[in-house]
């Protein structure tokens, strides 16, 4: 039977490897009481687990946690003047890994503070805010520090402050600050406390403009990085996109970005009208909404294009054709391709935009492939499936007339018309008519296969005008140039299959060049001969040499070899010679 679908899958990962810890060294001595122990990151562990105890042992957790995802975690409450060991692993799907190596730390004599208030993050403090912090072991003063960033290379500081808490009345509204807090006495200073932060009073977020993608913007890449402007006293944003105007149906809503633009985790869906707003945050309260923009992602790619005119494998088609293939919506452009092979490597390659592109003149009688596929922003579709056709043969070239030419005598039953071949001619159409112009059509004949044809029956003592023409699969050829002849009075002798006595015809056309026809008349099988004698009396041809049936006859004289001048033709059978003229003339 045919195959399911296929389905992927991973296998568990290996268990993590043993962690290096990096911070505080084994061995650390003068280390804070509130450190941030740090470690190598690993980028196959999912979480990590710490544990910190007075014993090397680990009998007494100090402290123990498992869902530690960062690869650093600050420990607070130690106590001052001593040993601490610690260790961590790491864990993922598959458990958990080795515990690391154990390593220890001795804490400073004197204590560290612990912050106190505002607790991290608080927002709305005033321009004078209370910062309090915990009373440290073997403390005489405490040193504070309070600056806008976090490495405080900018700072406001105070020393010798004697209590826990102290009033900050440099604040400035509007802002966010860092603080931190250590214990000094006469011999020496602790290690900073961790590190706090918290807010002054904000005024309202002020309303951001939209930037990228412009309002009513299409064609937008479904990959694209959203830009507005900075809102007045916004710290952060949030963002939301929505496939109405109303924001009833969030595809995106996201709080606390801290640029004024950004990527989106996702891909958006091509042909898709989206809308969009941003708004500023602060940490005392939420902005108005920007305005919203509108914009209408991608196209997808077009569809395969359906070929619809000329058909597959049609034959016999004609050199001049409309191509023509469905509209595809989503498609701006049409690639089209026809080439004589189906590698395409000989080809028509062109670009247009609408569902029709005519070709004329290509070759006759020749196969071709067509291909066609659609076009849009969003680049080229797939090739439509390949067509062939093949064209119809040229039609057949002009013939020419050799006899009977204009003004030439025939015989009204006894008779023979003769043509040159046409190129590519299948069969041939013969016309006889009254007039010139061919408006009292006598005979119409179609189906001869020869360049000649033998025994018109027509009126006697007539005037005629004939042409011909030839056809094949492609259509018809042009008429060759009209001649004209007259018919004699009927004889009885023309009634008869055979002459009763030998008779030799003028030749005709008569003059001509180079091509004429000899007729002649037997009544009974004999030995002939049939010459040509230039003005001198020299024989030049022997057209004929041997024995005829009784009968009609006609011999074709090809002089080409001769040069111009009157000739003189003889038969010579059993009832005796008969001789006539002929000029040729080149």
């Amino acid at each position: 039977g045919l195959w399911s679908e296929s389905n992927s899958f991973e296998t568990l990962p290996e268990l993590p490897n043993m962690i290096t810890n990096i911070f505080p060294n084994s061995g650390s001595q003068e280390i804070s009481m509130n450190p941030v122990l740090k470690w190598v990151l690993d980028s196959n562990i999912d979480s990590y687990q710490v544990q910190v105890s007075r014993d090397v042992d680990f009998g007494e957790l100090i402290f123990s946690s498992e869902k530690i995802t960062d690869s650093q975690i600050q420990i607070d409450g130690l106590k001052a003047a001593s040993t601490y060991y610690w260790k961590t692993r790491g864990y993922n799907a598959s458990g958990f890994g080795s515990w690391s190596e154990v390593w220890n730390f001795t804490t400073d004599s004197l204590g560290t503070p612990i912050l106190v208030y505002p607790i991290d993050g608080e927002p709305d403090q005033p321009v004078n805010a209370t910062l309090k912090w915990s009373s440290s072991t073997n403390a005489s003063s405490y040193e504070l520090q309070v600056s806008k960033d976090i490495e405080f290379e900018v700072k406001a500081q105070r020393e010798d402050i004697q209590d826990t808490v102290y009033t900050a009345d440099f604040l400035e509204s509007n802002s966010g600050y860092y603080w931190r807090v250590r214990a000094v006495n006469s011999d020496a200073k602790s290690s900073w406390s961790g590190t706090g932060n918290f807010y002054t009073i904000y005024d309202e977020p002020g309303v951001s403009e939209l930037l990228y993608p412009e309002n009513t913007a299409i064609e937008v890449d479904t990959n694209l990085v959203f830009e507005w402007g900075v809102g007045d006293n916004s710290l952060y944003y949030e963002l939301q996109i929505s496939i109405d105007a109303e924001f009833d149906e969030r595809i995106i809503d996201t709080v606390g970005i801290e640029q004024s633009s950004l990527q989106l985790p996702k891909t958006l869906d091509q042909s898709t009208t989206y809308y969009w707003r941003v708004r500023g945050r602060n940490p005392s309260g939420v902005g108005l909404w920007s305005e919203s923009n509108s914009f209408e992602t991608l196209p997808e790619l077009p569809n395969i294009p359906i070929l619809l005119s000329p058909e597959d494998s049609i034959k016999s088609i004609g050199v001049d054709i409309s191509f023509i293939w469905a509209k595809i919506p989503a498609s701006q452009q049409y690639r089209f391709q026809l080439s004589n092979n189906d590698l395409f490597e000989f080809n028509i390659d062109t670009t247009i935009s609408d569902t029709v592109l005519f070709i004329p003149n290509l070759e006759y009688n020749t196969s071709y492939y067509w291909r066609v596929k659609g076009y849009n922003a969003s680049g080229f579709g797939d090739w439509s499936q390949i067509f062939s056709f093949k064209t119809v043969i040229q039609v057949p070239d002009e013939v020419t007339i050799i006899q009977p030419s204009m003004g030439d005598f025939i015989l009204p039953l006894i008779n023979e018309f003769i043509w040159t071949e046409a190129s590519r001619a299948q069969e041939y159409n013969i016309q006889f008519s009254s007039d010139s112009l061919f408006t009292a059509i006598i005979k119409d004949t179609t189906g001869i296969k020869e360049s000649r044809v033998k025994n018109i029956t027509l009126e006697q003592e007539s005037s005629f005008y004939w042409r011909v023409r030839g056809i094949n699969d492609g259509g018809l050829g042009p008429w060759s140039v009209y001649s004209g002849f007259q018919t004699v009075y009927l004889t009885n002798n023309e009634f008869d299959d055979k002459p009763t006595e030998s008779i030799l015809y003028q030749n005709y056309p008569n003059p001509f060049n180079p091509v004429t026809i000899i007729k002649y008349g037997l009544p009974k099988t004999q030995t002939i001969t049939l010459e040509v004698y230039n003005i001198l009396g020299q024989k030049v041809l022997t057209l004929f040499d041997g024995v005829q049936t009784a009968g009609y006859h006609t011999v074709t004289l090809d002089a080409s070899q001769l040069p111009s001048g009157v000739y003189v033709y003889s038969i010579r059978s059993e009832e005796g010679v008969e001789s006539k003229l002929f000029t040729l003339i080149k």
